[in-house]
């Protein structure tokens, strides 16, 4: 489990099969009906893409406006005392 999570590239594949899995699981059910990408499977993803890009979007930010300015501000002020 240690190198599933330790690893960027480990967890996404691993992510990635654990959904196919379900969605085959899911349309192999039995009383079922066919499986089809129709309306809320789309509108589904969207938001869940919609989302995904927000809290990227909202941690970039964080990143580079709260740890790189400021710190380098911090980083400036502290040479000046010396």
């Amino acid at each position: 489990m240690a190198a599933i999570v330790s690893n960027l590239r480990n967890t996404i594949t691993a992510g990635l099969m654990l959904t196919v899995i379900m969605v085959i699981v899911v349309s192999q059910t039995p009383g079922a009906e066919k499986f089809a990408v129709d309306h809320s499977y789309t509108a589904f993803f969207l938001r869940w893409l919609h989302v995904l890009s927000g809290i990227i979007c909202i941690s970039l930010l964080w990143y580079l406006i709260l740890f790189r300015f400021l710190t380098c501000q911090i980083f400036q002020t502290i040479k000046s005392w010396q």
